[in-house]
């Protein structure tokens, strides 16, 4: 049960950001690092192996996908925060 709420978590808080700030790409990353350590009962299929003990399921993709995503998110703010301050400070621009 508590994996599932996770994953039920980690969906919402990546359908909700594009309605939301850096609280939804905080939110995101971290129900995405819950859901890798919290997934063990839906893990699925191993697909890649590290060691005997360790490898990559077909359930750490969606951990993976939504640490991707609240990057992807974060730069594109980043981004815009940046930008909209260098074109405040231009002198050149005029209104």
């Amino acid at each position: 049960m508590p994996a599932a709420l996770t994953l039920v978590a980690l969906l919402v808080s990546t359908a909700i950001l594009p309605y939301t700030q850096w609280a939804g790409v905080v939110a995101t990353a971290f129900f995405s690092g819950l859901w890798i350590l919290a997934n063990a009962p839906m893990e699925g299929d191993v697909l890649w192996v590290w060691s005997t003990t360790h490898g990559l399921t077909g359930g750490d993709l969606a951990g993976l996908a939504g640490i991707v995503i609240a990057g992807l998110r974060a730069w594109w703010l980043y981004r815009r925060t940046t930008r909209g301050k260098s074109d405040a400070q231009d002198p050149t621009l005029t209104v």
